[in-house]
């Protein structure tokens, strides 16, 4: 049984040179697709080696530690920026004291930071 099937005609007919030119264009690409995921393999499995590994972790840790950091300052210029309104003169306080409770309400996922405020528990 044949697949390829023969054209009766001397001259090829412009559709069996776009097929052919199809066809082995997806046979290059699909080579060259190959070729480039077998390199990523293989730089994956390169960089799998503990020492990568270690050093990946040693990267990781350091931006961890800056990121928390980063964390505590804001938290703790938060607190200081609470301290520093409610240690203000009760008639400050007074006049201000819709700006306390929107502020307390607004930062009311740091109500562990203050214990013994009657405002926030």
């Amino acid at each position: 049984m044949e697949v390829h099937h023969h054209a009766h005609t001397a001259r090829k007919k412009w559709t069996h040179y776009f097929w052919e030119f199809l066809m082995l264009s997806r046979c290059v690409l699909w080579i060259f697709g190959r070729a480039s995921i077998g390199a990523q393999n293989r730089e994956r499995q390169e960089n799998n080696t503990p020492v990568h590994m270690y050093e990946d972790l040693k990267i990781d840790t350091a931006n961890l530690k800056e990121s928390m950091q980063i964390n505590d300052d804001f938290v703790t210029r938060k607190i200081n920026t609470f301290r520093n309104m409610v240690q203000r003169p009760a008639a400050a306080i007074a006049a201000s004291r819709n700006l306390v409770l929107l502020w307390l309400v607004r930062h009311r996922p740091y109500a562990d930071s203050f214990p013994g405020c009657h405002y926030i528990n």
